[in-house]
């Protein structure tokens, strides 16, 4: 597993392999992480590429 957070850029990535358990595992901790990065209301209002990774990532299952 392995999580990446590019302050410069505001990037935020990740990725993992192994067992389904394991995988469901990094699901919830990159999750967390992308809750805690949040977004601001320009953000949400602008529709900003931050804003579009946070929908996408808490819509997964």
């Amino acid at each position: 597993m392995h999580i990446l957070i590019e302050k410069n850029y505001g990037y935020l990535g990740g990725g993992a392999q192994g067992s389904r358990k394991y995988m469901k595992e990094f699901g919830r901790i990159s999750k967390d992480i992308y809750k805690y990065y949040g977004v601001s209301e320009e953000d949400i209002r602008n529709k900003t590429e931050r804003y579009k990774n946070l929908v996408t990532e808490l819509s997964r299952k």
